[in-house]
C-alpha cells in the first residue's frame, strides 16, 4: 500500500449517511468504536481517548463492516481505481487488499458469520442497474479474485447485502422495490426475486430499506421506509418466497 501524502492526527465527525458507518469494537477487555470518516477508518479507544486512523483509500469509503468477533474490519470505496481492504482490528494492520473489486467500486458489503467470506454489491459504471453485480470472496485464501460473480438481474438498483447468519450459502440483497435471494456453492451463484404487490401490502407501504435473515429459521424480514416489516417465508422446495 502506498505511503500517505499527509499525516492525519485526529478526525472530527463521521460519514453519517453511510450504512454501518459506526460499529462497536467493545469486548470484555476493550472499549472501542470503529467509524468511517471520509477517506479514512477510525478506531476510537474510550479508555485511553485515542484515535487510530486506518488510511489507504483514495476515494471516499462507501461501505464497511465489522465481523461478529470484532477482530476484522472490511472497508471499500467507489470511484476511480477502487479498493477493498481487510484490516486487523487489534494490530490495525491491513491484512489483505483487493484492487478493483468491481469496476465502479463497492456499493455495499457484508461478512459471513464465520468471517471466512465477504459478499459485495458493485456500483455500475454506466449508471444503469443492469450493470450491477454481486461477488463472493473467500478472503482468507491466497487469491485476490472473487470466487463467484453474477449480474444482478433486476432493473431495481440493489443497495444492501446481508449473509444468512445460519447458512453462509444464502445471501439477500435489497432494492427500493424488490428483494433478491441468492444461493451459492463452489460452482454457481443464482438468485430469485421476492416481490410484493400493492394488493398484498394493502395500505402499508414505503420503499424497502434493508433485509435480514432470521437465524435458525427459513424466514427473512424486510423493513420499509414507513416503518413496516414484511415477513418472507421459504416454501417447501425453496424455489420461491411468499409474503405473509
Amino acid at each position: 500500500m502506498l505511503a500517505n501524502a499527509l499525516s492525519l492526527d485526529w478526525a472530527f465527525g463521521f460519514s453519517k449517511d453511510k450504512i454501518n458507518s459506526t460499529s462497536s469494537l467493545c469486548l470484555k477487555d476493550r472499549n472501542a468504536l470503529f467509524l468511517i470518516s471520509s477517506h479514512s477508518g477510525i478506531i476510537y479507544d474510550f479508555d485511553h481517548r485515542t484515535q487510530t486512523i486506518l488510511q489507504g483509500h483514495c476515494n471516499i469509503i462507501s461501505c464497511c463492516v465489522v465481523d461478529k468477533h470484532k477482530r476484522w474490519i472490511v472497508t471499500a470505496d467507489a470511484g476511480v481505481d477502487p479498493i477493498m481492504v481487510v484490516w486487523d482490528a487489534v494490530s490495525f494492520a491491513p491484512v489483505k487488499t483487493f484492487l478493483l473489486p468491481h469496476e465502479g467500486g463497492v456499493e455495499a458489503l457484508d461478512i459471513s458469520d464465520d468471517s471466512l467470506y465477504i459478499a459485495t454489491l458493485g456500483c455500475p459504471t454506466s449508471g444503469y442497474s443492469s450493470d450491477q453485480e454481486l461477488a463472493i470472496w473467500a478472503w482468507t485464501l491466497p487469491s485476490t479474485d472473487a470466487i463467484l460473480r453474477s449480474p444482478v438481474n433486476t432493473e431495481d438498483y440493489q443497495y444492501t447485502v446481508k449473509f444468512d447468519l445460519s447458512d453462509n450459502s444464502q445471501v439477500v440483497t435489497t432494492g427500493e422495490k424488490s428483494i433478491l435471494f441468492w444461493r451459492w456453492d463452489d460452482f454457481n451463484l443464482s438468485s430469485y426475486s421476492g416481490r410484493v404487490s400493492k394488493t398484498d401490502l394493502g395500505h402499508f407501504g414505503g420503499e424497502f430499506v434493508t433485509t435480514i435473515f432470521l437465524p435458525s429459521t427459513e424466514n427473512a424480514l424486510t423493513a420499509t421506509s414507513e416503518g413496516h416489516v414484511i415477513v418472507w417465508e421459504s416454501n417447501a422446495d425453496e424455489e420461491k418466497q411468499k409474503w405473509m
